[in-house]
């Protein structure tokens, strides 16, 4: 049966298989093992589900993809370690606010679409991240912040923020590379901060006119486009 309120997963559980807690009337979820996978469309369409968090010590090597597809949840910390959020995992998700990762917590690889047109407000990334996936925040309705603190190389896909209402953005050292469309239709984009190995920004990535940059060494980039 279904659980329909609260849960503390057991510590002995490895996997949640696909569609484990789909259209369930759960409301919050708490991991406290090391786990292998979450699988495809886990909590999808919960209308009940308000958060899912990842205790310290605890690991997921694969949240899959569609896990939170349509889900109703507000938010998720990430206190432990995910290896893998997969493709579209958190899409759709009319009432998330936040996602965080705290300073106990990891996450290194961000899936392709995996936050698209969502409602989040908030996301916070930090330990290892090595990869954000092509078009991870797009259409994002009332997304204001996103900040990226790595502690190792990482790259960020093209169109990463395509169409989304992105107010502010903060990237760490470790950024590679800035891809083209990256913030193409962030009409209310105000504040990009880069890291100092950055030495230029396609015109591809910017909406047209934006001059907001801040830079952690200005005299370090070397040209726009």
């Amino acid at each position: 049966e279904k659980p329909e309120l609260s849960d503390t997963l057991p510590i002995s559980l490895k996997t949640i298989e696909d569609n484990a807690f789909k259209d369930s009337k759960i409301k919050s979820i708490t991991i406290v093992s090391q786990m292998d996978k979450i699988g495809k469309y886990a909590f999808a369409n919960t209308p009940n589900f308000l958060d899912f968090t990842l205790a310290v010590g605890a690991s997921v090597d694969n949240m899959d993809d569609y896990a939170f597809s349509c889900t109703q949840i507000h938010s998720i910390t990430i206190n432990g370690t995910i290896n893998r959020l997969g493709n579209y995992a958190i899409e759709k998700t009319a009432n998330i606010n936040d996602f965080t990762v705290s300073d106990t917590g990891s996450i290194s690889t961000i899936g392709d679409h995996a936050f698209y047109n969502s409602s989040i407000h908030y996301i916070v990334l930090k330990g290892s991240v090595t990869n954000i996936g092509s078009y991870a925040f797009a259409s994002c309705g009332n997304i204001l912040q996103v900040e990226v603190s790595s502690n190792t190389n990482y790259t960020l896909g093209e169109y990463a923020f395509n169409c989304a209402q992105i107010h502010n953005v903060y990237l760490s050292e470790g950024l590679t590379a800035i891809e083209k469309g990256t913030f193409e239709k962030c009409g209310n984009l105000e504040k990009v901060q880069l890291p100092q190995c950055i030495a230029s920004v396609p015109h591809s990535s910017v909406p047209p006119g934006f001059s907001g940059y801040i830079f952690l060494q200005p005299d370090e980039l070397s040209h726009l486009g």
